[in-house]
């Protein structure tokens, strides 16, 4: 592992902030998802999403900012709202025939 995480237990890795990551992925502002995020909603106010998500409305703009990443069941909920998978909003992994709505 590089200098600034440390390896763990169960194939995990802590980083120097001492948040936990598997396999070493732990996106980040350049990971995009703050972009997927607003791409997908489209024309859906943030509130509606939020509502529909059950997460705080200044909480998604967090994360449509990338100021901040959901939880694993945050992320869920989102994407249930949002009909996008988890891939699509973490990595860019959009299933076939998905065209993000501009808003």
């Amino acid at each position: 592992t590089s200098s600034d995480s440390e390896r763990t237990t169960g194939g995990t890795e802590k980083t120097s902030s001492g948040a936990a990551t598997r396999r070493g992925r732990l996106p980040g502002p350049e990971s995009g998802f703050g972009q997927r995020v607003p791409e997908a909603r489209g024309i859906k106010k943030q509130a509606e999403v939020a509502e529909r998500a059950e997460i705080a409305r200044a909480a998604l703009a967090r994360y449509e900012s990338g100021d901040r990443f959901p939880s694993v069941p945050e992320l869920r909920r989102l994407c249930e709202a949002l009909g996008v998978s988890p891939e699509y909003l973490i990595y860019g992994d959009a299933p076939s025939g998905f065209t993000p709505t501009k808003s």
